[in-house]
């Protein structure tokens, strides 16, 4: 999801912090008896569903066995699904009633009946929508509870008890009130009758059946030939204790209500690549993992063949079902503990759940549409329109979300299809709904200058309660759509647009949800980190690496209390001279030296080579990382070191081969990384290929009106200025002014740029869009031999397909990596401004404080994005004269 209001869920659906449920004491206690920890799920709080196969018949761990596994397992659901809200679980025998298994506790009631099915109704809705499935399949192969045996008179059984039939297991339903003294108790099992086996009421003699002499069973005769042979030795009843009632000896494979329960998330898995399954679907097993994903494969292919193959396989499922063996119903087993002593001495044995499960495999598949919701999804992503409605007219679910809480609103939206979007808005698509990320389907459109992007912004903009949603970056839908039209079209507004959002924006939006004016563009950050000019210094050193001279800057503060840090920012956009500021700025406040890696360090033309000369057959651009390796191996960094990457991605794969070294890493704006099974998106792919083309030509004043796209600055400075009166002339000259200041910087910057910049900007963009995602997936497993802090800071306004996805898809590959955002970026965080830069300080700084624990240094990360996405940043404003604001724009345009 995360948990949203428009996933009902009865009120008697309670859940358990993951916190609370991994400290808990061994053997759990029941649902009635944890009351104080269950939890009502909040909007944005993540939910992880526990399918438990039980050890035993009232208990599904008496012994912890599991609890370690499951431990885990909740912790790696947690890394996955990047838990911003509470990590809440729903596990059956903790939020549903169960029957007692103490004298002490109080007997089953009416009351916990209605609740216990409430719950089981709910369970289809809950299992699918859940953020993520755990499977505990493997149950306690261990010696279990340790047997205790003991021997009773039959007599005193039958005056005791009253037994009942479960399987092959004849047990004690109840204890008889008035025998206190009794050593009988509820749910031990009888095995044997004067050492011969017992399996079935009808084994017993019929006068312990009935109080009657008369004919008895094989076994029966056996034991007691003749009525006289009851008073020649008393026969004894050998029992077993059973606390927990019989172990089951059935297999998780043949229950039906696992079989059940894998069902729901086999479609769950239908509707996401498999690669975005692997973060929701856990398993104690692998072998299950891979059966879960298996099958739901299986239903992909059939939505794709058409409705006839999907139900040709939806009953495929239901007849497995049938095969399988379904448990007595823990309700059923109360209600058999509850008769009183005027009940015969045998009751009827309990039902099994076949009926209950039959039951809710009808609601699942009915209820959800299923059969045609499931074919809803590949007609969007495959952009057909006439099956979309067809599908819609039988009720197909648009609402319907797959385990990243992605709708086919936000697919539709994101593929940039008006007419589905139309089409599944009008049929009750909610247009509010988030997925992980909080990200509605808005968010998620693709921003170009184009009719597309206008119609799309005007379908969203009918919904005012969808504009005023905040994604986790902290940007709500409005804002996305108002910053980017007001320079859009190469620093131009974008019309009719950019008109349409001002007007709203005079009733919903002023200057004061942006940062300061004196906190926009590079300007800001020598006034806010003056002591950067003065007390930093840049030392110039030439290496010559693989027969190459290469470039490295080493700033170097005047007070040194850290050990040294590396930078990555070989950066296709921004070349070193924009860059220097904004890092002496974190040298002086971290109080280390900071060697740079930047374009004139790296050899680019090794981008092209798609051998590996060093080390034989390697992937594409092997060559370009071991040659980068060497350049860093020959700096004098520590043996452990912290490093800051902001190559945009292109330096990513030289992580793999330094995490013997690495302490700690922050990524900022990591981009086109694609999930394993995805391909880059066209639009993407187009525009990589006319940046390279513009390097090629060394195009800097192109490059320059496109500097909108990469930069929030120039659009926030617009922003700040749109609320007074355009007639206020003064206002239009600071504007302009700022404006224009901004992207002189950037033009003049590149006009003496390096060769080697222009290099990397023309191989880089074409060949990180192509290939560097099957770089990383070629990647040995991300598994250093010491634990490693990884950050994956985004600009809160970069794009979302473009950077938040790469981030989400970098921490699959980056197991235990934290993704947070970066407030007012875009993707230049070195020229947005003072704020952006005081972020990344802060980073640095928790990423380097030694005494950070992991769970801390996460914790403080997810307030972090609860801050941004409930409460944005608002900055204190100054109160600055036109007069002064000449004045400083004098000395930018002049600078």
């Amino acid at each position: 999801m995360p948990y949203r209001d428009s996933v009902h869920l009865p009120p008697e659906v309670k859940f358990v912090a993951a916190s609370s449920l991994i400290k808990l004491d061994h053997p759990w206690p029941r649902c009635q008896e944890v009351g104080h920890l269950h939890e009502t799920p909040k909007t944005g709080d993540n939910l992880v569903v526990i399918s438990q196969a039980w050890c035993y018949q009232l208990h599904p761990d008496p012994t912890g066995a599991c609890s370690d596994m499951l431990a885990a397992l909740l912790r790696k659901a947690a890394l996955m699904l990047r838990a911003g809200g509470r990590l809440l679980v729903f596990c059956d025998y903790l939020c549903k009633p169960q029957p007692p298994v103490a004298r002490k506790q109080p007997p089953w009631s009416s009351e916990d009946e209605a609740t216990a099915a409430k719950v089981n109704e709910a369970l289809p809705h809950l299992l699918f929508n859940a953020d993520a499935v755990i499977h505990m399949c493997s149950v306690d192969d261990g010696p279990g509870i340790p047997e205790e045996k003991y021997t009773i008179p039959l007599d005193s059984l039958k005056s005791s008890c009253v037994l009942t039939q479960i399987g092959n297991v004849v047990q004690v339903a109840e204890e008889v009130k008035h025998s206190s003294t009794s050593i009988v108790k509820r749910y031990d099992q009888l095995l044997a009758v004067s050492g011969s086996a017992v399996k079935a009421l009808e084994d017993l003699p019929e006068e312990f059946r009935t109080g009657k002499p008369g004919a008895c069973s094989a076994t029966c005769q056996s034991v007691f030939p003749t009525v006289a042979s009851l008073w020649k030795g008393w026969p004894t009843a050998q029992m077993l204790r059973a606390p927990y009632g019989y172990r089951i000896d059935v297999t998780p494979a043949a229950q039906g209500h696992i079989f059940f329960e894998k069902f729901i998330t086999m479609v769950k898995v239908a509707l996401m690549e498999e690669a975005s399954a692997q973060e929701v679907i856990f398993a104690s097993d692998p072998q299950v993992k891979l059966d879960l994903l298996r099958g739901g494969a299986r239903l992909r292919r059939a939505t794709q063949q058409g409705l006839d193959a999907l139900s040709t396989e939806l009953e495929y499922f239901t007849q497995e079902l049938e095969k399988k063996t379904f448990l007595p119903v823990p309700s059923e087993i109360a209600r058999c503990h509850h008769l009183g002593m005027n009940q015969p001495i045998f009751v009827k044995p309990p039902t099994t759940d076949y009926d209950l499960v039959s039951h809710l495999m009808q609601i699942f598949v009915e209820e959800l549409a299923i059969g045609v919701s499931l074919p809803l999804w590949s007609a969007v992503r495959e952009n057909r329109l006439e099956d979309c409605r067809k599908l819609l007219k039988e009720q197909a679910d648009p609402n319907l979300s797959d385990g990243r809480g992605t709708t086919t609103l936000h697919l539709a939206a994101q593929q940039r299809e008006v007419e589905i979007v139309r089409l599944l808005i009008r049929v009750g698509a909610a247009s509010t709904n988030r997925d992980l990320r909080g990200c509605t389907a808005a968010h998620c459109v693709p921003l170009l200058a184009d009719q597309t992007t206008a119609d799309l912004a005007e379908i969203f903009m009918s919904d005012g309660e969808a504009l005023s949603l905040r994604n986790k970056a902290g940007v709500s839908v409005f804002e996305r759509f108002y910053l980017w039209s007001i320079s859009a079209c190469n620093g131009h507004p974008f019309e009719p647009l950019y008109s349409r959002l001002r007007v709203y924006a005079g009733q919903h939006f002023s200057s004061g949800n942006l940062p300061d004016l004196w906190n926009i563009g590079m300007s800001s950050i020598g006034s806010t980190y003056p002591q950067s000019l003065t007390t930093v210094s840049t030392q110039v050193r030439r290496l010559n690496i693989n027969g190459l001279m290469r470039t490295i800057y080493v700033l170097v503060p005047c007070h040194l209390r850290r050990e040294p840090l590396l930078y990555l920012g070989f950066c296709r956009i921004l070349p070193w001279s924009l860059q220097e500021q904004a890092v002496k700025a974190i040298a002086a406040a971290q109080e280390c030296e900071i060697f740079c890696v930047c374009c004139d360090a790296v050899n680019p033309d090794l981008l092209t080579e798609y051998q590996d000369e060093f080390e034989g057959e390697g992937h594409e651009g092997e060559a370009f990382y071991h040659d980068l390796f060497h350049v860093i191996d020959a700096l004098p960094l520590h043996d452990m070191f912290h490093m800051l990457d902001s190559t945009f991605g292109l330096g990513l794969p030289i992580l793999w081969k330094l995490q013997e070294r690495l302490k700690g890493v922050l990524v900022i704006n990591p981009s086109w990384i694609w999930g394993s099974a995805s391909v880059p998106d066209a639009h993407l792919v187009e525009r990589a290929k006319q940046l390279s083309e513009l390097a090629r030509q060394k195009d800097a004043c192109t490059m320059s009106r496109l500097l909108c796209e990469f930069s929030i600055a120039p659009s926030l400075a617009k922003a700040y200025f749109a609320a007074p009166k355009e007639d206020d002339e003064s206002v239009d000259s600071a504007d302009d002014m700022m404006f224009e200041a901004i992207h002189q910087q950037y033009e003049l910057a590149l006009g003496v740029a390096s060769r080697n910049f222009w290099r990397i900007g023309a191989l880089g963009p074409t060949w990180q869009v192509k290939k560097l995602t099957q770089v990383l997936n070629a990647l040995p497993h991300w598994q250093p031999p010491r634990h490693v802090y990884v950050i994956l800071a985004c600009g809160s306004h970069a794009p979302v397909g473009g950077v938040h996805n790469a981030a989400y898809n970098l921490q699959e590959l980056m197991t235990g990596s934290m993704q947070v955002y970066i407030p007012h970026c875009m993707w230049l965080w070195q020229i947005e401004g003072a704020k952006p830069i005081e972020e990344v300080i802060e980073l640095l700084s928790n990423l380097r404080d030694e005494g950070t624990a992991t769970a801390s240094l996460n914790s403080m990360l997810v307030q972090k994005r609860r801050d941004l996405e409930s409460h944005p940043p608002r900055p204190r404003r100054h109160k600055v004269s036109f007069s002064d604001m000449d004045a400083q724009f004098g000395r930018l345009v002049t600078a």
